[in-house]
């Protein structure tokens, strides 16, 4: 559990994904601690644009390079928040995902950039309020 020695960052972050080129926004947490980094991105139910579901990998290099390039790579631990539940179709597909889902984003880093292709890892319900519970701190906008 984060104590007194975090630092929060949280706001919009707003992207252009190569995967429809349309405006896109979505909401991220940032806690920093000496040690170790979380980084929260949240994918809602309604918004336009790319889901940041589809593009983490961009979306990841690109906050690393503009806000957490002071720090080693390896101490940031990177999620994907679902806040509302979401019914997803596509041709024969369909499935319904949680609301209050997470997911541990495991990504590779090579050449300044993380590689296509993050495994899912999904996280315990008791586990994810421990996550998400770190919000008594001084916040900032990211962008």
């Amino acid at each position: 559990m984060f104590i007194d020695d975090c630092k929060k960052i949280e706001g919009r972050l707003l992207y252009r994904s190569y995967f429809l080129n349309t405006p896109a926004e979505c909401n991220v947490n940032i806690f920093i601690r000496k040690n170790e980094t979380k980084v929260i991105i949240f994918q809602k139910h309604r918004h336009n644009g790319t889901s940041p579901t589809n593009c983490y990998e961009d979306l990841a290099t690109s906050l690393y390079h503009q806000r957490l390039f002071h720090l080693d790579i390896k101490t940031i631990k990177w999620f994907l928040y679902y806040e509302e539940a979401k019914k997803v179709s596509y041709s024969e597909y369909e499935w319904q995902l949680c609301p209050k889902e997470m997911f541990n984003m495991v990504m590779d880093w090579e050449d300044g950039h993380f590689k296509d292709g993050a495994i899912f890892k999904r996280i315990n319900e008791e586990h994810i309020l421990n996550i998400l519970e770190m919000a008594e701190y001084p916040s900032e906008l990211i962008c």
